[in-house]
């Protein structure tokens, strides 16, 4: 007779009472094919995003080819291998073609659009916003983002916009690679013109970092409150890693908005020193993660718990502590953290000795 100490259906530990034994089973023991389903040309693929039932991702990074940052959609039901729930090499097409950025980052959908950050080498690293309604094309479907559907929502003066985030019925996005210019900027698309879309006078800025930090790039929010990771110009080797919290109900005086993030709502809640960036901020279990790291065994993972200090749904510098030493492995870099089904999983860049 068997007891079951854990059972979840495709696996489980399990007491036998005959002999005493603890057991694990595994009912789909096969293991899983991987196999290529985009075969992209440039270095890096990245953000993952469905839009109206349909994966899109982006390619590039800053050191890529001009030309090669662009997003891919995937259609399929074009069928080519009778699988109408499998993304099949051929079923992939350009939704951008734009010539001019080395990278795509994002997409983020908000308000019913699907809005992307850009990358380029110069001064010049953009927003874009797709309006899949516009149909222009013969033939194309207004639930797809076709390439002659992609506006500017934003044109940046630096290197990069980073992935947008939606918070508190605003859209905001980091900005910056170089030195001294990573400012946060936020949408208010009722600020001019159409009230459902973000254009280039609705953007301002939310956070001037162009005083310290070389870029503001990963972001999540947690019990109301915004946070992004960067690098900054105050530590040492490539730059330091701030996480910047933006509490939108801290300062309403003089006409500012309760529920946007001001200049003077943003301040430092943990400081990284030389860790040089951080890269990726999710929550998972009520717990607010992120990931630094940019040189050999670097890539530290840290978990905030609000209620350890303070106020228990804010992050105070004394919530934050350590889960992960990176430098026990040979990684560079934590460059995603992505809860699924109850799991953490992690992306890293790897390095060699």
């Amino acid at each position: 007779r068997t007891q079951a100490v854990i059972d979840k259906g495709d696996y489980g530990l399990y007491f036998d009472h005959t002999t005493g034994e603890l057991n694990f089973k595994l009912n789909n023991a096969s293991p899983s094919i991987w196999s290529i389903s985009y075969d992209g040309a440039s270095p890096l693929i990245r953000g993952f995003t469905v839009y109206n039932g349909y994966l899109y991702t982006s390619q590039g990074i800053g050191t890529s080819v001009i030309g090669e940052g662009n997003i891919f959609v995937c259609i399929p039901e074009r069928n080519t291998t009778g699988d109408t729930k499998v993304c099949d090499p051929d079923e992939w097409q350009n939704s951008t073609t734009r010539t001019i950025y080395r990278s795509m980052l994002g997409p983020t959908e908000f308000n019913g659009l699907l809005y992307a950050g850009t990358a380029v080498s110069t001064a010049g690293g953009d927003i874009l916003v797709c309006i899949p309604t516009r149909n222009i094309s013969a033939g194309s479907s207004p639930y797809i983002c076709e390439p002659d559907e992609w506006d500017t929502s934003y044109d940046g003066a630096q290197e990069v916009m980073h992935q947008p985030i939606v918070f508190n019925g605003r859209l905001y996005s980091g900005q910056g690679s170089g030195d001294f210019d990573g400012n946060i900027f936020v949408c208010d698309p009722d600020r001019s013109g159409n009230a459902t879309i973000c254009e280039n006078a609705d953007w301002a800025i939310s956070y001037d970092g162009s005083d310290s930090n070389f870029g503001a790039q990963a972001a999540a929010a947690m019990n109301g409150y915004l946070y992004f990771g960067g690098i900054t110009a105050t530590g040492g080797g490539l730059g330091g890693n701030n996480l910047f919290v933006c509490n939108p109900n801290s300062n309403t005086a003089g006409g500012t908005n309760a529920t946007r993030c001001d200049g003077d709502e943003w301040t430092t809640v943990y400081d990284g020193g030389g860790n040089d960036g951080i890269h990726t901020v999710t929550v998972f279990n009520n717990k607010l993660y992120f990931g630094e790291g940019d040189q050999l065994q670097n890539g530290n993972i840290y978990r905030c718990e609000p209620e350890r200090t303070g106020d228990i749904a804010l992050c105070d510098s004394g919530d934050i502590f350590r889960v992960y030493a990176g430098g026990n492995q040979f990684y560079e870099g934590i460059t995603e953290l992505h809860p699924y089904h109850g799991t953490l999983y992690i992306g890293t860049n790897g390095g060699s000795l």
